[in-house]
Order: structure tokens, then C-alpha cells, then sequence
């Protein structure tokens, strides 16, 4: 008779008023505590991207360190396949070391820069392997931009943008029906450089192969092609290289710019003709001998004011107005203007004379890009109300289980 008296008024569950209330102030609290961080730190979560589907808003909803966790976890995983080889544990149709046999590690990639768009490595080595083994070109650039847009302000960005000019500079020498396209990937090369200068990276770093000592060697290989022979200059001197033989074939070549002497126009000339055992400089000096096709990866040249470049591809970008994306609202030319100088033309307002690029820094020029929204409302509101109902749903889950 006493345990039926002093059964309480739990004894048949919670009750619907008190669920209720706790329900209300569960909601009540992520609201506030997401607009009050949105309203501290909105240089950090205001962007100018769209709203987004609801899988991203459930992983906004997700605290960073967890994501950051999962995506570890992956590339962990992604890292065991790479290196180990198929194993009795790990079976699968793949070579240890190899990217171009390695494609089970994509998806696990994808997810690793989904849960944590700050995860660099990742980003490289998914965009390396898409665009230069799988001729996945446009998606590979296209998913280094997306993350340059998520990481703006990240000390590491710099290594995007020289995926990015990597790909452009380098894809010929993975697949030959495809071409350089080396004024582009200059272009990425000055964004690497000052995202790198911004954010205060040693010039070299040790283990480290995208850093600015490479972004300058890579700057002086590509001007040399453009037949700006004193920028790539400035550039080797800046990376700290050796003139001379010292410094390979590149040092010797803007060795003997250096010294006023007669050059050809690429540096692969300089070396003896195979076939007519002559030396590759013609009487004509610099602009007598220009580059031969087949030469290496460098495109053919058609003369002293010709680039025989090939059109770049098409890549839709993420957003309007991104600094480097093709087409008129990013500056980088389309398919319809490759020969054209990047930057070229009118942009919004204020104009360029013909063979005039554009010398403002990166993403201030109006062209490069778009005022960022006050406010993008929508995506806000909904991700309080995920936010909500998760941690709504997560208070049931707790009063369920401390009724057992």
C-alpha cells in the first residue's frame, strides 16, 4: 500500500507540460547561442554563399571538432589505402603509392574536405588526382576554388591556389591531348604568393613543396614563355636560385639573360640538337629560335608574338565575380578569348587599354569581386531551426533514457 501511495507523479512518464517547456527552452537556447556567435564572429560565419542543402546545414549544425574528428578519421583511412596496399584487412583493386590506381580513396576524400574545408591535404590530393589521371580537369579546379571560398582567411590557403596553377601549368605532362595553360596558372601563382605574403609563411619550409621558393621558380619557367625574360628574372632572384649552371638549365638560361647575351626563346634550346648536333641558340639570338613542338611540356610557339596556347576550359564557378574564375565576372579569359590577356578589357568601372592587365590586388578589383550580402537571412534561420530540432531531438533521446 505504501509503494502505490508514494508513487509520485513520474511514475507514468514525464509530464507533457514539463517536456514541453524543456523542449521550448532547449530551442530557445541554440538560437541564442547561434546569434550571438553569428553576432560576435561574423566575419567568420557570414559568407556570401548561398543557402545550402539541407545535408550542409545538419553539418553546420554539427559542432567543428566533431566534423574535424570524422574527417581525420577518413583521411587516415584514405592514407591506409594509399600507402599499405591491398591487404587482408584492406582488399580492393588499388596500388600502394600510386594515384592513378587509387580511385576507392576518392569518396573518402570527399567526405574528409565536406566534414572540414580546411583539410589542405585532402584538397590536393583529390584535385591531383581528378584533373591529372582521371581527366576530371573542371571538377578538380573547380573543387580547389570551392575550397579557396571556404578558407579565405586560412593561413594555408596559399596551397589552393597553387594546386590550382599546378594543374594549369602541368597538365600536358599527364595527358598529352590536353595543353598548358601557363598565363592562367601565372595568375594563380601572384594569388599564392600574396595569400602566402598575407599570412606570413616562410619563404621555404622544409617537407613542404607548395611554399614561395617554388611559386617563384614555377613563375620564371612560365614567364620565360611569355617572353617576359626580365620579370622571370626578378622572380628566380627572388626565389634565391643560383644564375648560372649552378642552377640548372632554367639558371643557366637567365644567367646569360642576366649577363646581356643571346638567347633563345625557351630554355630546352639552349641544349645540343640530337639530330643536327648543332647547338640549339640560332644566329638570330632571341628572336631567331623559338620553341620547337614536342619539346618537353612546353607548347609549340608560333613566333615572337604568338603563344599557341590552347583555349582554357570552361570551369563554372562557385560563385560570380571569383577572382579567378573564367569568363567575363572573373577576369580570366574564356575559351572564346584565350590569346587574350588576362584582365583585359572593361571591368565595371574603370577600363583597360589594350594589352593592359590588371594591377589591382587580388579580389579588390570590383571585376574580381562581388560585395558580399549584409545578411544571408535564409541560410541563417535555417540553421537555427536544425540546430533546434537537433538538440530538441537529443533531449528526448536523454529523458528516454533516464526513465530506463
Amino acid at each position: 500500500m505504501s509503494g502505490k501511495g508514494t508513487a509520485g507523479p513520474l511514475a507514468g512518464g514525464p509530464s507533457p507540460v514539463r517536456v514541453g517547456f524543456l523542449l521550448a527552452l532547449l530551442l530557445a537556447l541554440a538560437f541564442t547561442v547561434l546569434w550571438t556567435a553569428r553576432a560576435r564572429f561574423w566575419r567568420f560565419t557570414l559568407t556570401d554563399e548561398p543557402a545550402g542543402s539541407l545535408g550542409q546545414l545538419v553539418l553546420d549544425a554539427v559542432p567543428r571538432q566533431v566534423r574535424r574528428l570524422g574527417a581525420d578519421f577518413l583521411w587516415l583511412r584514405a592514407d591506409e589505402y594509399m600507402h599499405f596496399g591491398p591487404s587482408r584487412r584492406y582488399r580492393g583493386a588499388f596500388l600502394a603509392g600510386s594515384f592513378a590506381a587509387n580511385t576507392e580513396i576518392l569518396p573518402l576524400l570527399e567526405l574528409a574536405i565536406r566534414l572540414d574545408p580546411a583539410h589542405f591535404e585532402a584538397y590536393g590530393i583529390l584535385a591531383e588526382n581528378l584533373a591529372l589521371y582521371l581527366d576530371r580537369f573542371v571538377p578538380a579546379v573547380r573543387t580547389l576554388q570551392e575550397g579557396i571560398l571556404a578558407n579565405r582567411d586560412h593561413p594555408g590557403v596559399h596551397e589552393l591556389y597553387g594546386s590550382i596553377a599546378y594543374c594549369y601549368g602541368f597538365v600536358k605532362s599527364y595527358d598529352v591531348k590536353k595543353e598548358n595553360d601557363r598565363r592562367v596558372a601565372l595568375r594563380y601563382l601572384d594569388a599564392a604568393l600574396a595569400a602566402a605574403a598575407r599570412a606570413g609563411v616562410a619563404s621555404e619550409t622544409p617537407g613542404q613543396t607548395l611554399n614561395p621558393v617554388n611559386y617563384q621558380v614555377m613563375r620564371a619557367r612560365f614567364l620565360v614563355e611569355q617572353g617576359r625574360r626580365d620579370e622571370a628574372l626578378a622572380a628566380w632572384m627572388a626565389a634565391g636560385q643560383p644564375l648560372g649552371p649552378a642552377g640548372g638549365l632554367l639558371g643557366d638560361y637567365l644567367g646569360r639573360v642576366a649577363a646581356g647575351e643571346p638567347v633563345p626563346a625557351l630554355p630546352e634550346d639552349l641544349r645540343p640538337d640530337p639530330v643536327a648536333g648543332r647547338p640549339g641558340v640560332s644566329p638570330g639570338g632571341a628572336n631567331g629560335a623559338f620553341g620547337r613542338p614536342g619539346v618537353g611540356d612546353v607548347p609549340a610557339r608560333e613566333g615572337p608574338g604568338g603563344a599557341g596556347l590552347a583555349p582554357v576550359p570552361t570551369v563554372p564557378d562557385p560563385r560570380a565575380g571569383f577572382p579567378f574564375g573564367t569568363g567575363p565576372a572573373g577576369g580570366v579569359p574564356s575559351g572564346s578569348s584565350a590569346n587574350a590577356p588576362a584582365g583585359e578589357g572593361q571591368h565595371g568601372d574603370h577600363d583597360h587599354a589594350p594589352g593592359e592587365t590588371c594591377t589591382h590586388e587580388p579580389g579588390t578589383c570590383p571585376h574580381q569581386q562581388q560585395p558580399p550580402p549584409l545578411l544571408d537571412r535564409a541560410k541563417v534561420w535555417r540553421e537555427a531551426y536544425m540546430q533546434m530540432a537537433l538538440l530538441g531531438l537529443a533531449g528526448l533521446a536523454m529523458m528516454t533514457f533516464a526513465r530506463r
